[in-house]
């Protein structure tokens, strides 16, 4: 059974309401059960990641969003322990552009 995905996006930089965000969401969601958790600091990460139960974690976000859910999965005890899924749409998606992923985020 797919335990479902857990999409972690940065609240503070209002990306969870773009087109091209609800776009991906909906992606994500056609093939699995989606939650979505808008976080603005770390605290909030911590309670997020205290919330996996099992579930994969996404970040939809730029490298500064990644960087910080990869230290709140490290100070859980849990980084490494499965994959984190990553759809880059930072602002200017450097980080789409630097590894060669696609700047479209579905």
């Amino acid at each position: 059974m797919n335990p479902g995905l857990l999409v972690v996006v940065n609240g503070a930089a209002g990306s969870a309401e773009d087109e091209p965000i609800e776009a991906a969401l909906a992606a994500l969601g056609s093939g699995a059960d989606v939650e979505v958790a808008a976080t603005a600091s770390a605290d909030d990460l911590d309670d997020v990641v205290g919330r996996l139960d099992g579930r994969r974690p996404v970040v939809i976000g730029g490298d500064g969003s990644l960087h910080a859910v990869a230290a709140a999965l490290d100070r859980a005890g849990v980084l490494g322990r499965q994959p984190v899924g990553l759809i880059a749409c930072g602002t200017g998606n450097d980080l789409a552009r630097s590894l060669g992923i696609p700047l479209d985020p579905v």
